[in-house]
């Protein structure tokens, strides 16, 4: 019986650690457990990649269509474990919600070179990443989309190069 206590103790141990790593990947949050229970962690030298949890927002909002969240709102809920953080860690963990969240990388990644000649993601500053999410959101709008999908990619990227925003050649 002592075995079985220990081996359940062990397994819901693995389960928390499980729990805390679904939600730090969907929060952008990264650092060194100290220790995790089912109330909660410690992290030591927490951070929060803002970069990278802008355009994962960007990617539920849109997909999604919760225009009455802000960033601001959803990291309150996620300090207090609210319905809404809740939900968007539900949404980033399920299948489509990750994908998602790396299309929408991947369009901002081609806004950030395109047009404000910035290189990499890393080398952006989070202003830059969100005037990118702009130009994102205005493809997505022109387009007709929602989100970015794998299904419309190319097409965003292809407005970002012109093929869509440029005025028709007239005939001669």
């Amino acid at each position: 019986m002592a075995k079985d206590y220990e081996d359940t103790k062990a397994a819901q141990g693995a389960i928390d650690a499980l729990k805390l790593g679904s939600v730090c990947e969907s929060m952008a949050i990264s650092g060194t457990v100290i220790y995790t229970s089912g109330e909660g962690a410690v992290i030591e030298n927490l951070t929060i990649d803002e970069k990278k949890l802008a355009i994962r927002f960007a990617s539920y909002i849109s997909s999604e269509g919760k225009t009455d969240l802000t960033l601001q709102k959803l990291i309150d809920s996620y300090n207090a474990n609210g319905d809404e953080f809740r939900d968007y860690n539900a949404w980033y963990g399920g299948e489509i919600g990750k994908k998602n969240a790396d299309y929408y990388t991947d369009a901002v990644k081609k806004a950030l070179d395109k047009f404000l000649n910035v290189k990499t993601l890393d080398s952006a500053s989070v202003e830059q990443v969100e005037e990118a999410i702009g130009f994102v959101e205005e493809a997505l709008e022109e387009l007709g989309d929602d989100t970015v999908t794998e299904n419309n990619l190319a097409a965003i990227s292809k407005w970002m190069d012109g093929a869509y925003n440029d005025e028709p050649e007239e005939e001669n």
